[in-house]
């Protein structure tokens, strides 16, 4: 391969990826089979709550939601002569442990360099699991604030979670997924935020023409089309406008983008340095007042509060999985004397904070939260 003006050997990756490119879409890894798993390999949970997204955005029929599972991966092109794809296996195979490959890398970087590590996390799974993990990384790493407006707290991370949501989105769907050593990562600095994947552009695109109007060229067409049917993509080029434009709205300058012979990376430029403060600021855990009825109370409160921020967890958590833990049965009553309390205090915030009713809304321990923790 010539690099400027000096001709060098061809690394192998990069070989073999330009020789899957070269095939049609039947010879792609995304779409050979993948052996050894079953549909009772699946999350049934994910399918379904991402064939209801479809639905309710008019991208999938309505009857989609009366469909076996069997039928609803059949029609999201995720099998061949009855046999899953390794696409089915990217987007919802349960135990991930065959595929080295499906890697989420974390970091948390003191200063500006990769000197030194504050946190250092990996997360093995499906296309959702490391979305999940991902998203709960910014949340525990990234400034969070709220104002009230109207009868609801609105949460916002110094970068948009939506642009991170985005660029993790992609860089996940775009990656490579043959080559079994590769992986996502995403490095929080002091003064930055980067998430990478392997891979490159593709050859119709470049860093400078990437945040220009342009056309969808997906890396993995299978697996990309399953995410926009559950709306989790697009498949018009806009997933990077969208992120300039959140960035821009929040007043933070625009993303940059980078390549070269092994990685793309995304950055996003926090608003102001941010260094890590080793030192725990004071919180203000419930009071313990005089009266011994009132103390049960506020004992009883706090163990309540106690007992849902460990359930959320380092990783967050959904609705369901919360309920199973505390063994809480009423849904209604769940969500009005835990989620909706703590959202207002600042202690927990929702994945997906414009569609709190979301099928795939989790919920997050914010940095408030996990400064009460330590305290109760």
């Amino acid at each position: 391969m010539r690099i400027e003006s000096t001709t060098v050997v061809m690394p192998r990756d990069i070989f073999e990826d330009r020789l899957m490119r070269s095939k049609s879409n039947r010879h792609k890894w995304e779409d050979q089979i993948c052996d050894g798993i079953t549909i009772a390999d699946l999350e049934e949970q994910r399918i379904r709550g991402g064939v209801r997204l479809g639905v309710e955005r008019g991208r999938m029929p309505e009857s989609s939601l009366m469909e076996t599972t069997e039928s609803l991966v059949e029609k999201l092109k995720l099998t061949t002569n009855g046999k899953l794809k390794n696409a089915a296996a990217v987007l919802f195979l349960r135990d991930t442990s065959q595929f080295p490959q499906f890697l989420l890398r974390m970091a948390r970087f003191r200063g500006n360099d990769k000197m030194e590590f504050i946190d250092n996390q990996r997360a093995y799974g499906n296309f959702f699991t490391l979305l999940d993990a991902g998203m709960a990384f910014f949340f525990k790493h990234l400034s969070l604030s709220g104002k009230i407006v109207g009868f609801t707290r609105e949460e916002k991370l110094e970068i948009p979670a939506e642009a991170l949501r985005e660029a993790l989105t992609n860089a996940l769907c775009h990656r490579m997924f043959h080559n079994t050593s590769s992986s996502v990562g995403i490095a929080i600095y002091d003064d930055r935020v980067e998430i990478e994947n392997t891979g490159h552009l593709p050859d119709e695109l470049t860093v400078e023409t990437i945040k220009q109007s342009h056309h969808s060229f997906p890396q993995n067409p299978t697996i990309a089309d399953v995410l926009f049917k559950t709306t989790f993509l697009e498949n018009w080029g806009s997933g990077v406008g969208r992120m300039v434009d959140a960035c821009k709205n929040a007043n933070l300058p625009e993303p940059e983008f980078n390549q070269n012979a092994a990685f793309v990376w995304v950055t996003f430029k926090r608003a102001t340095i941010q260094p890590h403060n080793p030192t725990t600021p004071q919180v203000n855990t419930p009071s313990t007042p005089s009266t011994p009825s009132t103390s049960k109370r506020e004992i009883a409160k706090a163990k309540r509060l106690k007992a849902l921020l460990s359930a959320i967890g380092a990783n967050g958590s959904n609705l369901r999985a919360l309920m199973e833990s505390m063994q809480r049965k009423d849904r209604k009553g769940f969500v009005s004397t835990y989620i909706v309390p703590n959202i207002e205090a600042g202690y927990i915030a929702m994945l997906y904070p414009e569609a709190p009713n979301h099928p795939m809304q989790s919920y997050y321990l914010t940095k408030k939260g996990r400064e009460l923790m330590e305290h109760l």
